[in-house]
């Protein structure tokens, strides 16, 4: 968990900072910021802020106006309000704001550890709800599937085209999340792709995804076509199909089975269908890899522009989700996968090596070229910089001049 503490009296969250056990509740060292500019910068340049203390009393941007951003742009954060009076007279408006819980002045380390650790309970809580709600929902649909409950794929398949030839279906997941759903079923299937080749490399093969349903059909091929081997491999077949169906009430075989004595000349066909299918699959698999691949690319590059665009002024990471209409963790996903690196990390980096050049071109000094990068305090700047470069902003300049 990570908790972030904003104050505009420093001796405040500094002495919490100091006073908490937190290793105890599972929090990392504690963020803090004095004004709400420096908790914006801290925001962007982390992936994840679980829960905000702030001060609804602070000169410039007040705590709530600060409150209302985090609610916009980072709305998964858990907000505690901070306030002087005893009598609490901001109710309305944290209820408004979705704020869980406050804390009066002067605080108390004990009082405070005790709301984060409701708050911290309450999350873990409901992350397994969430999980063991996921487990139920599986096994509802792993015993929909055995009951035959989803309707067959087979009506709009071209099965003649197939005969002889063996179907695996198989069951994955798809994200509930609405922007999530469709590039998932892309990921997913170039997933099974790989694990269902890595089980079948002796045979070429091609993974169908029929019109009417998200269902993954794998084609493999009977490789020896013998009148024999033929009259074995639909002898099983037709033995599999029945035991299948007769066991959990499913169809597993799309055609009915060849008439033996026309076994032979059928086995010329599938020998002849045979050698294209290679072909068939490769230039199926490939299509099928390139299209991933640009759907895949394409919000990163428009991400990307966007981030060029704007990294001076004071975006986050939600910001370029919502400008490529994406789930900000999803797009972090498709970083890390493009680019190796989240969202934020790029927009530091944009702003950072800005900044490496301003330090070898200009004499502005290195707090006006902070500030020029959206940075309002110069240890956090310093630290960035540092972070990626390897060396405090002094040191470039002294090595790059």
């Amino acid at each position: 968990m990570t908790v972030l503490m904003v104050d505009d009296e420093p001796l405040t969250i500094q002495t919490l900072a100091k006073n908490i056990d937190w290793a105890h509740l599972g929090v990392s060292t504690p963020l803090l910021a004095f004004n709400a500019k420096q908790a914006k910068e801290l925001f962007d340049a982390n992936d994840k802020i679980d829960i905000i203390l702030c001060d609804i009393e602070m000169p410039g941007t007040d705590g709530f106006s600060l409150l209302q951003w985090v609610r916009e742009h980072h709305s998964e954060t858990k907000m505690v309000i901070i306030t002087n009076h005893a009598v609490f007279r901001y109710a309305q408006q944290a209820v408004h704001l979705g704020c869980v819980d406050y804390l009066t002045k002067p605080l108390n380390p004990e009082a405070v550890s005790e709301t984060l650790r409701a708050i911290i309970k309450e999350k873990t809580d409901r992350l397994v709800s969430l999980a063991e709600n996921e487990t139920a929902k599986r096994n509802a649909l792993w015993h929909d599937m055995l009951s035959n409950r989803f309707p067959n794929a087979a009506a709009s398949f071209p099965a003649e085209k197939f005969a002889g030839y063996l179907f695996i279906p198989c069951l994955f997941n798809v994200y509930s999340h609405a922007s999530l759903k469709a590039q998932a079923i892309v990921d997913l299937r170039f997933q099974v792709k790989k694990e269902l080749a890595d089980k079948t490399k002796r045979d070429p093969c091609v993974i169908l995804f029929p019109w009417q349903t998200e269902q993954v059909v794998m084609i493999r091929a009977l490789t020896d076509f013998t009148p024999e081997s033929c009259k074995t491999h639909l002898a099983l077949l037709e033995t599999l199909a029945q035991e299948v169906s007769a066991r959990y009430g499913c169809s597993y075989l799309i055609a009915e089975p060849l008439a033996f004595p026309t076994v032979l000349d059928e086995a010329k066909n599938m020998y002849q269908f045979s050698s294209d299918f290679p072909c068939y699959s490769n230039a199926h698999y490939n299509s099928e890899t390139e299209h991933a691949y640009r759907v895949q690319r394409e919000p990163v590059v428009e991400a990307k522009k966007f981030i060029e665009r704007y990294f001076d002024s004071d975006i986050s990471r939600n910001q370029v989700s919502e400008y490529v209409h994406l789930h900000p963790d999803y797009l972090d996903r498709l970083f890390k996968a493009e680019l190796n690196m989240s969202v934020a990390h790029f927009i530091r980096e944009k702003k950072i090596a800005k900044a490496q050049k301003q330090l070898r071109t200009t004499s502005m000094s290195i707090s006006e070229i902070a500030f020029q990068e959206g940075y309002t305090n110069l240890s956090n700047f310093t630290e960035a910089f540092k972070r990626i470069t390897g060396m405090t902003p002094q040191e470039y300049r002294k090595k790059n001049t």
